[in-house]
């Protein structure tokens, strides 16, 4: 485009790669759960930046620029179901007709000479390409890990990875001290209000492994990780919240400060906990 000159196509690659950057690096920093809150944000941003493109590209015959329009519903089905992306490949039909119909309405006029269309339709198809590798990947890469997690669930169960065979009495023994360090060190730091907080970093500050942290919060509470650090953190919103903070704060200050990053989340969680909305529980004071 930019050999060409075309400096309207240009503006919407230009975003089109900072939209895509951004969410790589939320790709790599975040995990599945936390990436999944953006994706239909970022789906939705891509189909409206791709909408112009589309037009432009019909009126002068690079068809192939409605590759992209199919690979949006491919990575819109790593985080939904099928029944979801049924819909919303129903959405991109729509704007693919809609696209060629405004092509017909646009007044301008470009020079495109044979080859650079023919240089265009290459380099589309080579980006679809990556763009299919790269959700392979990805959902590969999903996979491995929900598979490394069953089978580090599987072996704490059957006990084949251990060292020593301990007897039932002296597992049950270490897996309730351990978890008083759990809970001793929520009381007392609060670890669970930091949205970043993460079993990791739980078991490095106990200089104990992720493995035994899962095995003494199951056996102790009958909860896992993800489980228990919620379970606290609404017990801080509430808590918050019966002492009076939204008279002076927000609600967002208020999940935020508990360690939700998004009150959709938040809120999910209040209810599933307490079989109530915020709104209804302070409503209930």
């Amino acid at each position: 485009y930019y050999a060409i000159g075309f400096n309207l196509a240009m503006i919407f690659e230009l975003l089109i790669i900072f939209v895509n950057l951004s969410w790589y690096v939320m790709i790599y920093k975040y995990n599945y759960e936390e990436i999944k809150l953006t994706a239909k944000f970022y789906f939705n941003i891509m189909a409206i930046l791709f909408f112009p493109l589309g037009a432009i590209s019909f009126k002068e015959d690079i068809l192939t620029m409605y590759v992209y329009y199919a690979m949006l519903p491919l990575g819109y089905f790593l985080f939904y179901s099928f029944q979801s992306t049924i819909k919303w490949t129903a959405y991109m039909v729509i704007l693919v007709f809609a696209s060629i119909i405004v092509s017909y309405y646009v007044d301008y006029s470009f020079v495109f000479e044979d080859r650079y269309i023919k240089i265009t339709n290459v380099v589309n198809i080579c980006i679809f390409v990556a763009m299919l590798l790269f959700y392979f990947s990805f959902f590969k890469s999903t996979l491995n890990r929900n598979d490394l997690l069953q089978e580090i669930h599987h072996n704490d169960e059957q006990g084949e990875n251990h060292a020593e065979v301990v007897s039932e009495d002296e597992n049950k023994e270490k897996y309730t001290k351990l978890y008083g360090e759990i809970i001793a060190y929520f009381e007392t730091h609060r670890p669970y209000t930091s949205s970043d907080f993460r079993i990791t970093l739980l078991a490095d500050k106990l200089n104990s492994n992720n493995t035994y942290i899962c095995k003494a919060i199951s056996e102790c509470s009958g909860l896992n990780f993800n489980s228990l650090v919620n379970k606290y953190r609404i017990e801080y919103a509430k808590q918050m919240i019966r002492e009076g903070y939204l008279d002076k704060f927000s609600m967002t200050h208020i999940y935020t400060k508990a360690g939700f990053k998004y009150q959709s989340t938040f809120n999910e969680i209040f209810k599933k906990m307490e079989n109530i909305t915020p709104r209804e529980y302070l409503k209930n004071l």
